[in-house]
């Protein structure tokens, strides 16, 4: 017989406890006269949520499948959980597909702070704490995940390597990568929806797996120091319409976008005022460039 670790044993005692709660919820709503009060509400939603959030956890974590649903088939018939229970035979882990999923989300993580680092140093505003807090969602579920699979600091660098290589990695995806690329995909990132990681990391840290650190992930510190040790500067591609001194960087961009060979020229008028963005942004703009063809009319 397959034994449980003393982490998966926290987590099947809690799926099998929340869904004995639900159970008996759902049996007192079927005596109400009227509408549920708001505490039968409050109760089932957090019964019925914790409940859903630790079996995608602990599936992603490794929990055979088939202890998933025992335990829950057993909370649906009333029977609250013992440490004496047997859990039936499971099939074996699908390895690939459980650190194939997590390697996917420590991909991500690493992209993620490779932009937060980057885009910290383009636009300093508080914009930026949009990204920080799906990073932060993101991390503590990888870290809750990786500690229920028990991973050490040794299996965390054989399969993803050490803090440098996250580094490293994280400043790969970035070279050479244009200013206003970056806030394109720091947008992008900050605009996923990570309630589900935020709710998964809940639920594993309510049963006790700690999410706040994991001995198979870099400290968070000691990854950023890395990053911004690695990444290059970023050079915008483009140069803000407002003042004199753009109009060389401007000439720049449109010699590169329009083959030389063509007979029609097109220039590019904008007022002059010496303060100069630091970055890209469609919302810092005071002035919208005018187009002139080459005889000097406005298109």
């Amino acid at each position: 017989m397959i034994e449980p670790t003393q982490r998966q044993v926290a987590v099947l005692e809690a799926l099998q406890n929340h869904t004995v709660a639900v159970t008996e919820l759902l049996a007192q709503a079927a005596e109400f006269d009227g509408p549920a009060p708001q505490s039968w509400l409050v109760d089932y939603h957090h019964h019925a949520v914790a409940r859903a959030d630790l079996a995608a956890a602990a599936a992603a974590g490794g929990v055979p499948p088939v202890w998933i649903d025992h335990v829950q088939a057993r909370g649906e018939r009333g029977i609250a959980y013992r440490p004496e229970m047997y859990l039936r035979e499971p099939d074996p882990t699908d390895w690939d597909r459980v650190l194939g999923d997590l390697t996917t989300e420590v991909a991500r993580l690493r992209e993620w702070a490779g932009l937060d680092v980057a885009h910290r140093d383009l636009a300093p505003d508080s914009r930026a704490a949009a990204l920080r807090t799906n990073i932060e969602a993101l991390r503590m579920r990888t870290a809750g995940v990786a500690n229920l699979l028990g991973l050490d600091t040794e299996e965390g660098e054989l399969l993803w390597g050490d803090t440098t290589a996250w580094a490293q990695e994280a400043a790969a995806t970035l070279a050479e990568v244009p200013a206003e690329q970056i806030t394109h995909r720091w947008r992008a990132a900050a605009e996923i929806d990570t309630r589900a990681h935020a709710g998964q990391a809940t639920a594993l840290s309510m049963v006790g797996i700690a999410v706040d650190t994991a001995a198979a992930l870099p400290p968070a510190e000691q990854l950023y120091e890395a990053i911004s040790a690695e990444l290059d500067p970023v050079a915008p591609l483009f140069v803000s319409a407002r003042g004199a001194d753009d109009a060389s960087g401007i000439d720049a961009a449109v010699a590169a976008a329009f083959p030389q060979d063509l007979d029609t020229a097109v220039d590019f008028s904008h007022p002059a005022e010496p303060e100069q963005a630091s970055g890209y942004d469609p919302r810092d703009l005071e002035a919208i460039p005018v187009f002139l063809s080459a005889d000097g009319a406005e298109l």
